[in-house]
């Protein structure tokens, strides 16, 4: 599920984020090793890497450059340059330290994922409680060992048929028990994607052809992608990489402090907070599918999956509903007002109700788009889930979704709209 306001951003690049990749589904023993499982495995071996990409969208022969030095375990250095912005991000353990410049302007940010995890800790609980499920890669006991965090390079993709959009991010981000520092692996395999060997290279298409993605047959590097959409294309293309060559101290270390231009740590610790959420959403697909199995999904199994999905339903309502809300609000108190204002100076009675009832359907309509552009947005999400079963859970998931935004949002809008603009005495 999308943050309704960074998904009108059609192929952008997220800023550097800090968020746990997929939990593996687990393998039948009987499954072989698949290229794609193999060059994870060794992914997990390599000691240090250095990696260069240029990106280019559309016809833009104007290209940014992505550059990232890391030193296993846990250290990290993202750098991402389109002209003169700059936005970099240094993973230490835990904690994201992020500087960014944007046409002149510096900003920073610091966040730690243990503070987000225990905020979202009792979204996890539920998941365990209704399918006695092991926790997800978020969960606060994974977080806390020093011993366990891994810095990823993430690379995440994915296309909305019905919205038409298309999304792409690269991310900077520590987590306990990584599959692979090489987070564009995890995401072909969370997609299911099986390679095209041409000569040196595995060559995947994932979300009906929508995007090309090449990695080294050697060392999983990624060596060139390509994601389109109808409102343009995005293109990465591996300029270099080295695999465990000495990463100089110095290029990982943090800036130092104190940090220069605004404190934006509340936008990314919201941005690194709907990442955790929706990996966790992942882990709870792939764990309903897997305790359910092929079972059809009967009355208490919906039951059990709502209570699962009703929490992800409700924090996505606080994330990308609430500051619309609270603008519907205030044109309520202003529409209030207005009707104040003219019965105190005589207006009739009839042209008053007229206004209101023209105000109350506008509102109505805005209500009614709004609880559509929700639903909309719940959208499968990457996970070694089996297609039939993920597509059973988001059919459930998007009912929760309209119970809740009536419940959360329609409902008390509806009263408080009848209360302050006196509908309820016509």
């Amino acid at each position: 599920m999308r943050n309704e306001a960074m998904a009108a951003v059609t192929l952008a690049i997220l800023a550097a984020a800090f968020a746990p990749s997929l939990q593996d589904a687990p393998k039948r023993d009987a499954s072989p090793p698949s290229l794609l499982d193999e060059l994870i495995e060794k992914s997990k071996q390599f000691r240090s890497f250095t990696v260069d990409f240029s990106i280019s969208h559309g016809d833009d022969t104007k290209a940014g450059t992505i550059h990232c030095d890391c030193r296993a375990p846990d250290s990290m250095h993202l750098e991402m340059r389109d002209g003169d912005d700059v936005t970099s991000t240094w993973c230490i353990d835990t904690v994201a330290i992020v500087r960014l410049e944007v046409k002149g302007v510096k900003s920073h940010a610091r966040v730690d994922s243990r503070e987000i995890l225990d905020e979202l800790a009792p979204i996890d609980a539920v998941v365990s409680r209704e399918f006695g499920a092991p926790s997800s890669p978020t969960a606060p006991e994974h977080a806390a060992s020093a011993a366990q965090v891994q810095a990823v390079l993430e690379m995440m993709w994915s296309f909305d048929a019905e919205m038409r959009e298309g999304e792409f991010s690269v991310l900077a981000f520590a987590m306990a028990n990584s599959p692979s520092p090489f987070g564009w692996l995890t995401t072909l395999r969370s997609k299911r994607a099986e390679p095209t060997v041409d000569g040196d290279l595995l060559r995947f298409k994932t979300d009906d052809d929508r995007f090309d993605v090449a990695v080294s047959k050697s060392d999983g590097v990624l060596r060139d992608f390509v994601g389109r959409s109808a409102n343009g294309t995005i293109h990465l293309k591996l300029a270099s990489a080295a695999i465990d060559a000495p990463v100089p101290p110095a290029l990982l270390a943090p800036p130092p402090e104190p940090p220069e231009g605004a404190d934006d740590t509340p936008k990314y610790r919201a941005i690194y907070t709907t990442a955790f959420v929706e990996i966790m959403r992942s882990h709870a697909y792939e764990t309903i599918a897997t305790a359910l199995g092929d079972v059809p999904f009967d009355a208490a199994a919906c039951a059990r999956i709502e209570r699962v999905l009703r929490p992800f339903s409700e924090r996505h309502i606080h994330d990308a509903v609430d500051p619309w809300s609270q603008s519907m609000r205030r044109d309520v108190d202003q529409l209030a007002g207005q009707l104040r204002r003219a019965e105190s100076a005589g207006v009739g009675a009839g042209l008053i109700g007229e206004t209101r009832t023209r105000s109350k359907a506008l509102f109505d309509d805005s209500l009614a788009r709004a609880r559509s552009n929700c639903i909309a947005r719940v959208a499968l999400p990457a996970s070694n889930s089996p297609p039939d079963r993920a597509s059973r859970i988001l059919a459930i998931e998007r009912e929760v979704m309209a119970e809740r935004f009536d419940a959360l949002v329609r409902d008390p809008l509806l009263a408080e709209f009848a209360k302050a603009t006196g509908e309820t005495r016509k």
